[in-house]
């Protein structure tokens, strides 16, 4: 996922999502033509869904009016001349938001893609930083490190997860993150074959005028690349505190 922040995705919800849409039954057939489109609600969609394939070409699947009498639905793609009138989509895609679709797990990390991963406190002192080698790993000192222990301190990494998403929030509530998140408690740089993500995490002190769900000693995940911020507990960080000298 890319956008408002760049999460990896359940795989399981995308697989549904194609999974559903490849089992759709149309009942009947319209000529796309102006009446029909605002007719069947398509010159307002109640979801718009943008597909790109492996050979980078891109259509768009427009879903219109739910007939409340036979349950129908009306859906037009982009490569086409016609509206179908189809059985009702299984799944309520327009209901999902962020937290379905993110995984609860805050890294997508290759470990084979993996180059570099570097921890620093809120006073820009590093505190770990491990790099890969052509002859192994090595942390910030050039300190050779092993390879077993760090293997595990990468999967610790990745199965480090969130509990909550916070998005879609107002000016108020938009500023009060932007306060919390411009004195980060830990910073980190992650580094593969795909580049570099810089990230933070900030404590969560206090409440927030109309949210509820933060709970107590929990952390704020943001980068540079979205808006949405995601919440880690305490306990779940501890991995980020790993010295140097227990991956040797």
């Amino acid at each position: 996922m890319l956008e408002p922040e760049a999460l990896k995705a359940k795989s399981d919800v995308v697989s549904k999502i194609i999974d559903t849409l490849n089992v759709v039954r149309v009942r009947n057939f319209y000529k796309l033509e102006p009446i029909n489109i605002t007719s069947f609600s398509l010159d307002n969609p109640t979801l718009t869904l943008l597909f790109t394939n492996i050979k980078d070409k891109a259509f768009e699947i427009k879903m219109g009016l739910i007939n409340p009498i036979d349950n129908s639905a009306y859906l037009s793609l982009s490569s086409q001349d016609q509206i179908y009138q189809i059985d009702p989509i299984e799944m309520a895609l327009e209901s999902y938001d962020l937290t379905q679709l993110a995984e609860s797990k805050v890294f997508a990390i290759n470990t084979e893609s993996f180059i570099a991963f570097e921890v620093q406190n809120g006073n820009n002192e590093t505190l770990l930083k491990i790099q890969r080698k052509e002859d192994g790993w090595t942390d910030q000192n050039g300190g050779n490190l092993n390879d077993g222990k760090v293997r595990r301190f990468l999967t610790r990494l990745e199965e480090m997860k969130s509990y909550s998403v916070l998005e879609k929030l107002n000016t108020d509530q938009q500023s009060t993150m932007e306060k919390i998140v411009s004195s980060p408690s830990y910073r980190m740089k992650l580094t593969t074959t795909q580049g570099t993500r810089e990230l933070s995490l900030s404590e969560m002190k206090g409440s927030i005028n109309g949210l509820g769900g933060i709970k107590n000693n929990s952390y704020a995940l943001s980068s540079t690349e979205g808006q949405a911020y995601v919440l880690i507990d305490r306990d779940e960080i501890r991995v980020l505190l790993t010295k140097p000298n227990e991956l040797k």
